[in-house]
């Protein structure tokens, strides 16, 4: 399964701030707990489906020009897809779980927690260093969480 690590963090790595940044710009725009859950749930799903799609095809045209080897293109689309879902879920949890007010710290904990460790994964599959690896992701994340918070917050005000 090691061959298919690469599929993991690319997967995961997208799940996880495309949901984030969801639930971001959402509270930026103070839009309500249900919304926030509509929209990510079918963003997990639709967009998972599309990565998963996605890494098939491009696996497949790969083999085909003979750039890539020993991998299976059916396996890479469901492990794109599925670490999509399963990392992409997480920052929605707490709005699915609870009302609690402090949904949006709950759910931007979380997010900071897994987008170091699919840092310190991607560091280990590519054999950089670690910390850097998971600086970078994290950077990544928060500065798209950021963006879709500062989003949502200037656009609540357009009529």
């Amino acid at each position: 399964m090691n061959e298919y690590l690469a599929e993991f963090v690319y997967g995961g790595i997208d799940g996880i701030i495309t949901t984030f940044s969801i639930v971001a710009a959402s509270e930026g725009g103070n839009l309500l707990r249900n919304v926030i859950i509509v929209l990510g749930i079918s963003n997990v799903i639709s967009d998972g489906f599309s990565m998963g799609v996605s890494r098939y095809v491009s696996s497949d045209t790969e083999i085909k020009q003979g750039l890539l080897k020993n991998k299976n293109p059916y396996i890479s689309g469901i492990v794109t897809f599925i670490s999509f879902i399963l990392v992409g879920i997480l920052p929605i949890l707490p709005f699915i779980i609870s009302k609690n007010k402090n949904n949006k710290y709950i759910s931007f904990i979380i997010s900071l927690i897994v987008f170091t460790l699919i840092g310190y994964i991607k560091g280990y599959v590519t054999k950089e260093n670690k910390l850097k690896s998971s600086a970078q992701t994290l950077m990544v994340g928060t500065t798209a969480a950021i963006l879709a918070y500062s989003i949502g917050h200037y656009t609540k005000y357009i009529k």
